[in-house]
């Protein structure tokens, strides 16, 4: 059996509420039983919460060695109280003077200390495991910022000047080559955009119409790339709460289809309104949006043998939970593909230049 801080720790705490409700039901079997007593009915919650651990606390983004110092702040509560009960009894009443409710009693206090102690260190362990991924996270996009933009700004120099000297075959496969970073360094950008929306939060938010955002989106994009095809089938207007990302949704998917699908897109856009939501709904018609990537995002994870392509459907559904919408995808038996995004309904008339 291999130990683990993690293993030790859960069944530390869980050892604890086992004690401490053993504790409490053989007080209760020897208390007369007129009515069950007020400490039996507040007494088990806290030693059951113990116990409770066994199933939470492994199941909560911690790593082994905070879940050790979560039963190490537990230790520490128990500790706490226990002192606290011993220096009342010393004052009050001795040991072996005391009732079965008065052991009772200790016991339920001691499993609240021990529960406040558990829940306070998980606090303060989150808390940290938030504090470093901020600071990750500001670093990544620093380096997405400045290192790599700076970088590929070289290596477009100097790519340059190498297919100034190439004969045709080569400066085609250079072509290529420049494509590839270009789309690179698109993406980070766009990742940069969205993950500043994210940080500020709904304060954003403003009624924009949809069906505008949507035809200025289809027709840049279809400018662009004339092999995408997008049909739309939407009303005068349908105003939604969201900002000035919110055509990177449309970009996103089509992105999607033309990086990691397979052939040109063809995609057909409804909207539609009801009284609180308005819903988008982009069918692939010629399958081109990659099923790896749907499938992975309507999961909700990503795991080291089930993973996507790219993070284009991914930022899709960072922007509609940042909306307080709802993304739903649906995939066929014959690879038709299914987006439904849902938008809370807006009532304003302030136009948003997207």
């Amino acid at each position: 059996m291999h130990v683990t801080k993690r293993s030790l720790g859960v069944n530390y705490i869980a050892g604890i509420g086992l004690v401490l409700s053993g504790i409490l039901l053989a007080q209760l079997l020897v208390t007369p039983q007129s009515g069950v007593p007020v400490w039996a009915i507040t007494g088990f919650g806290p030693a059951l919460a113990l116990g409770s651990t066994l199933y939470w606390l492994p199941r909560i983004d911690l790593d082994d060695d905070q879940v050790w110092r979560v039963a190490e702040c537990g230790a520490l509560g128990l500790e706490l109280t226990t002192l606290v009960v011993v220096g009342l009894l010393w004052l009050s009443v001795s040991v072996t003077e005391a009732t079965s409710a008065q052991v009772a009693i200790i016991a339920n206090t001691l499993a609240t200390g021990t529960v406040l102690g558990v829940l306070g260190g998980a606090v303060w362990e989150i808390h940290n495991t938030n504090e470093r991924m901020a600071v990750r996270t500001e670093v990544l996009n620093r380096v997405l910022r400045h290192n790599l933009r700076n970088d590929m700004t070289v290596v477009f120099g100097q790519l340059e000047q190498v297919r100034a000297n190439v004969d045709e075959p080569q400066q085609s496969r250079i072509d290529t080559t420049l494509e590839k970073l270009d789309g690179l360094l698109e993406m980070t950008e766009q990742v940069r955009a969205v993950d500043a929306a994210l940080g500020r939060g709904s304060q954003t938010h403003r009624p924009v119409d949809v069906v505008d955002c949507i035809d200025c989106r289809v027709e840049e994009i279809t400018t662009a790339q004339p092999a995408v095809t997008i049909h739309t089938d939407c009303p005068a207007e349908a105003w939604a709460h969201a900002d000035d990302m919110l055509g990177t949704l449309l970009d996103n998917i089509v992105g999607s289809a033309v990086d990691h699908g397979d052939g040109d897109p063809t995609l057909y856009v409804h909207v539609t309104t009801s009284a609180q939501w308005v819903d988008i709904s982009i069918e692939d018609a010629d399958h081109t949006l990659p099923v790896q990537d749907l499938a992975v995002v309507s999961s909700g994870r990503e795991t080291k043998l089930d993973h996507g392509c790219g993070i284009e459907l991914w930022l899709v559904d960072w922007l509609v939970e940042k909306y307080d919408g709802q993304l739903t995808i649906e995939s066929a038996d014959d690879g038709l593909s299914l987006i439904d995004i849902r938008l809370p309904r807006a009532d304003g008339r302030s136009r948003l230049g997207l």
